[in-house]
């Protein structure tokens, strides 16, 4: 078909307006009319769409201006007009990029924009600059981390999930107030370093799922952590441990998506 997505394994989504989606897929960047049904990318119009510097999508936002957005690719950061297809690339090197493998992006309500990648940390952007700033995370071995997810607060700042270096909490200054790590032998210590998928309950109370530790529930009040993991004896316990996606629906169950399918917890109570 002429005119469907690029690639079926979808990284991302942003709804940019009522009727206009962009998709990042595994091979191309994708946007999709809800109104006519119709995907436009790089093979149904390859003389005027938006030349990305690698295929694989991985993050997409808004960005300061409305008729732009942010791409995020395994190899440079893109800003394009949706106008005239216009793109800016950023690649490692420039502007205070140390890596372009970008695995996600944040654009606050101060027109910030947060940018997680493999193998250079968080960086930070702030509008009318074209620095990157890599955040301090006040790490013994530098601020390099494969930082994978990045989840707004509603004070200010955002939390950052990474791989083996678990989770950071970075303030409205880019100042980096809070770090937990895995404890072995503590049951209230998060259970996993490797943090991919953060999400926030009407509670207030954060979900955080990991890559082979299962999902963690965490009140930064008690600063303790809630752990819900596979058990085989267990037929309630939620069905794997490599967690994909969290997210509460409006009676606030709290659906979990893992490597083995879909689970939900209500009242905090594995189903």
């Amino acid at each position: 078909d002429s005119n469907s997505i690029s690639n079926n394994v979808v990284y991302s989504i942003l709804q940019y307006s009522d009727s206009i989606y962009w998709l990042g897929t595994k091979n191309g960047l994708n946007k999709f009319n809800i109104l006519t049904e119709e995907f436009t990318n790089q093979f149904t119009d390859p003389k005027d769409f938006p030349s990305l510097n690698n295929p694989v999508v991985y993050c997409i936002s808004n960005a300061e201006r409305s008729d732009e957005i942010w791409v995020g690719t395994r190899q440079g950061l893109h800003r394009i007009n949706t106008k005239t297809y216009q793109v800016k690339k950023f690649l490692k090197g420039e502007n205070g990029l140390k890596d372009d493998d970008i695995r996600d992006l944040y654009l606050d309500a101060n027109k910030t924009l947060w940018i997680a990648t493999k193998l250079g940390g968080l960086y930070y952007k702030t509008p009318n600059s074209t620095k990157f700033n890599q955040i301090d995370l006040k790490l013994s071995g530098g601020n390099d981390v494969y930082a994978r997810k990045i989840y707004p607060n509603k004070k200010g700042g955002i939390w950052l999930g990474t791989f083996e270096q678990g989770l950071f909490y970075i303030d409205h200054n880019y100042e980096t107030k809070y770090h937990f790590r895995e404890e072995k032998y503590n049951p209230n210590a998060l259970p996993s370093n490797n943090i991919v998928e953060i999400s926030q309950d009407e509670s207030s109370n954060y979900w955080l799922g990991t890559h082979g530790g299962g999902i963690s529930s965490f009140n930064l009040n008690q600063k303790k952590f809630d752990l819900y993991q596979s058990d085989a004896k267990n037929p309630k316990s939620i069905s794997d441990n490599a967690i994909n996606y969290i997210f509460e629906d409006s009676r606030g169950t709290i659906y979990i998506a893992n490597d083995a399918g879909i689970d939900s917890l209500i009242d905090g109570k594995e189903q």
